[in-house]
């Protein structure tokens, strides 16, 4: 009996893309062998890892086909274009920040600034000393945590946070004022 594959999703990257191949049961589908042509010529050709993701590199603009076969499942085709980085709108992801003194206890109404070129957010820790903030994750963010009678701290978070292919998209990072 032959099993059908969900599809797939494709993650637009800055090195290149990710397609998550899985079942008609939502389960992620290893060893799936991937073929991509940019419509007859062989681009580039692998397997699924054990998540079911395959990582690629595909040149923008140029509409390609994808085939994704294994034993016991149908073949599955797909063509898809990406698109340049700057053509898309990246989403603010999920930021929590967690501020806590030397003590481990958590820090409330510490004031928490997330800045980026094109996004800002600003607001306070709550009584469990968070703040749920966003960010843009293709663009460096600034960090920066100011209470009275606390050492104010800042650090930049890197751009390109990297989400792992089946990972959450929230990215918790918790910090620390020192008094």
């Amino acid at each position: 009996m032959a099993v059908v594959f969900k599809g797939f999703s494709i993650e637009v990257l800055n090195f290149g893309y990710t397609v998550n191949v899985q079942d008609a049961f939502r389960n992620h589908v290893a060893g799936a062998k991937v073929v991509i042509t940019d419509l007859g010529d062989f681009l580039e050709e692998g397997f699924t890892d054990k998540q079911g993701c395959y990582y690629g590199n595909a040149e923008e603009g140029i509409t390609h086909s994808m085939v994704v076969s294994k034993d016991d499942f149908f073949t599955y085709t797909h063509r898809f274009r990406i698109l340049p980085v700057s053509a898309l709108t990246f989403p603010l992801k999920n930021f929590p920040v967690l501020v806590y003194n030397a003590s481990n206890a958590p820090v409330s109404a510490a004031q928490v600034t997330i800045a980026s070129p094109s996004h800002n957010n600003a607001g306070t820790t709550n009584a469990s000393g968070l703040y749920e903030g966003t960010i843009h994750a293709d663009r460096e963010n600034t960090v920066s945590i100011s209470k009275s009678g606390f050492t104010t701290y800042q650090q930049v978070i890197s751009p390109y946070i990297k989400i792992t292919c089946a990972q959450s998209n929230v990215v918790a990072v918790p910090v620390v004022i020192l008094q």
